[in-house]
């Protein structure tokens, strides 16, 4: 089923490629017409990636740190729909095409209406219209009313004219990042705004109508909600009476027609359950217990801060808990990955089902990938650092994603155990024995090289030098390899935390690189904050070109205008990612349509899937005869010198074009032939003046491509 976000309507599509081919084809003969900056769309979906045998619903979301579910019926078509938020400011927004008794949840959006919520949100019917208004949160812990103007099933939301007050104009306040809720705890047909304190106890606000504006307007009831006051905690340091911050869920949980509470706290590791021992209009909450999560007999601990939302998701009666991990006082990290519960009713309790239960590529915090050939197979794989290991909190650690026929495997979120943190990783293969060596930057400023040993797995890599060349750029050293000047090694650029990106030269050779220290800020770049270049030949034209992520949020591009010996940079269009903080960008051609995509890593520890879509023009077009869907039989020799010859399988008779490309990503040689006979043929490449090391021979048909990967060995 389509994505709203994923605009992958083939008519569209082709028609854009259509008219944006005429203009090219309507140009001066002879006139080289630069297509746009990048035409990238975002998909989430945009092939099968699995991990430990579980396929990914939703593999390019950008991962989790601390996910606030929300289940409402937005749309008013009887089964629940799913809000996430996970960055300050927006919320995701999934929309439930299944019914009420199979959810199947569709990703629409990152920034549902483009809604401020600030640190949090909730829905209520909050002005009487019998429709669900979202409230949220304001600098300076105010709360800000988006009125539901368009009605249950087409709703569209407006800001309220000002942050909401009581009856006599206080202001009311949250203190962030506790999460309130809005619920009718005494069942008198009047919603109440229940505010967590940083005292442990709970404030109420009570809705009494609305003002001329047509604004909610609460009074004040009391601050000690039932005399609640969760204090300490099994986390708890130091003598402070605050307890940090609370999350609270208020529904009938025993089924006797009262709301019961539970309580997700900075300090508690699991959820803290009050039962309401008195009845709906007179409640009375007593403290049951402190592990309300359960596996079996177990308990079922987390950093902290567990954020709960009660609902029954499929409608067979048991309630289902759903938990978002904030992280609280215990190792964060530790819930990097799974933070995302889901719970079922069974006997009165609820037990675990998953921990992930929207599943995603997720690598912790901070994910940092790079697109090479790391299996030696010919297809890009991505290897992907994090700022520290879900899984040991003294060090980072590296995931190995594996590209497959149909799609990608992840291997392992912990292929090298990296003895520092913020690992950013680059590849490269620089003593040419035909495989890819990683060097991976750390928070420290310095590289550690690691040598692959040609076993393919999650043994692959061997720390060679845990000070490579001597350098260091101060802190947060993210390098990328590129050969800049087009003398044949490669280069070496290193992002760092000042956000310059520095340049060493190969004045040694492919295989023999030595490194010198050229400039700090390369063609005058600085990015703020934690640079991470990435080079590639992004534009076909036969120079690398650069992309830069940063702290910003924000990916910026820059085309080289230059020459492969000569370079010039030019600042083009960002990639505008929907997310905050620290971004990584990396490049490859992971769908296999002969051009290069960019994937994004994010800070929530996944990342996002760009597919290239730009229109390729006439001078940079590959011959495409219909009908020819080549098969590569074999390369020979292999490892080979000057000479190489391809053996292709050709269904129809016509043309194809070749490519071939190196490990850095550049087109070295790209020639075409013409009129070939359907069956067996041999294409000859001739005079291949290429330095030792592995490539990529592309053979593109017009309705697909096939590859293989062959040596050059001098």
């Amino acid at each position: 089923m389509r994505q709203d976000s994923e605009p992958d309507d083939f008519a569209i599509r082709t028609l854009t490629r259509l008219f944006l081919t005429i203009a090219v084809l309507l140009a001066t003969p002879g006139e080289f017409v630069m297509a746009q900056d990048h035409q990238l769309v975002r998909v989430v979906s945009p092939f099968s990636v699995t991990d430990a045998g579980l396929s990914l619903r939703y593999p390019f979301l950008g991962g989790f740190d601390g996910p606030r579910p929300e289940f409402v019926d937005i749309d008013a078509d009887g089964d629940l729909d799913l809000f996430v938020q996970e960055h300050v400011g927006s919320v995701m927004f999934f929309r439930n095409d299944g019914s009420g008794r199979s959810a199947d949840f569709v990703f629409v959006t990152d920034d549902y209406q483009r809604l401020d919520v600030g640190q949090w949100f909730t829905f209520a019917d909050v002005d009487g219209d019998q429709d669900l208004d979202l409230l949220a949160e304001q600098p300076f812990g105010r709360i800000r009313v988006y009125r539901n103007d368009g009605g249950a099933s087409q709703p569209a939301f407006s800001p309220s004219s000002d942050t909401l007050k009581t009856e006599t104009g206080d202001v009311i306040v949250t203190e962030p990042p506790t999460l309130p809720v809005v619920v009718d705890v005494d069942c008198n047909g009047r919603l109440d705004l229940m505010i967590g304190r940083q005292s442990g106890t709970i404030s109420r606000y009570e809705w009494i109508g609305t003002d001329g504006n047509g604004d909610p307007v609460f009074t004040f009831v009391e601050d000690r909600y039932q005399g609640i006051e969760v204090v300490g905690g099994i986390g708890k340091r130091g003598g402070s009476a605050l307890h940090g911050a609370s999350a609270m869920s208020f529904s009938d949980l025993d089924g006797d027609n009262d709301p019961d509470l539970l309580w997700g706290d900075f300090f508690e590791p699991n959820l803290i359950l009050f039962r309401n021992e008195g009845t709906c209009g007179t409640p009375a909450l007593v403290r049951e217990s402190d592990a309300a999560m359960r596996s079996g007999a177990d308990a079922v601990n987390t950093s902290g801060f567990n954020a709960p939302r009660v609902t029954d998701i499929d409608a067979d009666g048991a309630l289902d808990l759903f938990v978002g991990v904030q992280g609280g006082a215990f190792v964060t990290s530790s819930s990097s990955v799974e933070n995302f519960y889901r719970f079922e009713e069974v006997n009165g309790a609820f037990d675990l089902v998953t921990r992930r239960y929207l599943t995603v590529i997720d690598v912790g915090s901070e994910a940092a990938p790079v697109i090479a050939d790391l299996t030696g197979d010919g297809n890009p794989d991505i290897a992907v650092g994090n700022i520290i290991s879900p899984f040991d909190p003294t060090h980072a650690s590296l995931a190995l994603i594996k590209k497959t026929p149909t799609g990608l495997d992840v291997l392992g979120t912990d292929v090298i155990s990296f003895q520092g943190f913020s690992a950013t990783p680059a590849a490269a293969d620089l003593d040419c024995d035909l495989d890819i060596d990683l060097f991976i930057g750390g928070f420290d400023g310095t590289i550690r090289s690691y040598i692959n040993n040609g076993s393919g797995g999650a043994d692959a890599w061997v720390l060679e030098e845990s000070d490579f060349a001597g350098i260091d750029v101060g802190s947060n050293s993210a390098p990328s390899w590129a050969d800049i000047d087009s003398d044949g090694d490669a280069d070496l650029f290193v992002g760092e935390g000042a956000g310059n990106v520095n340049y060493f030269k190969n004045i040694g050779s492919r295989c023999a690189p030595v490194l010198s220290f050229e400039q700090e800020q390369f063609a005058g770049i600085d990015a703020g904050q934690r640079s991470r270049p990435a080079f590639a030949d992004y534009d076909a034209d036969g120079d690398v070109d650069l992309f830069v992520g940063s702290d910003s949020g924000t990916v910026r591009f820059y085309r080289n205008v230059g020459s492969p010996q000569a370079h010039q940079f030019v600042e083009g269009e960002p990639i505008l990612v929907p997310v905050t903080g620290i971004v990584s960008p990396a490049l490859g051609d992971l769908d296999g349509d002969g051009d290069l995509d960019v994937i994004v890593g994010v800070a929530s520890g996944g990342l996002l899937y760009y597919r290239n879509d730009r229109v390729v023009t006439a001078r940079e077009a590959l011959p495409r005869t219909a009908g020819n869907v080549p098969t590569v039989r074999t390369i020979y020799p292999n490892p080979a010198g000057e000479r190489v010859v391809a053996e292709v399988e050709l269904p129809a008779a016509g043309g194809v074009g070749i490519e071939v490309v190196d490990m850095l990503g550049r087109v070295v040689l790209r020639k075409s032939y013409q009129s070939l006979p359907a069956g067996s043929v041999r294409l000859p490449l001739i005079g291949l003046e290429l330095a030792s090391g592995v490539y990529v021979l592309r053979i593109v048909g017009a309705t697909g491509q096939a590859s293989a990967t062959f040596a050059i060995r001098r």
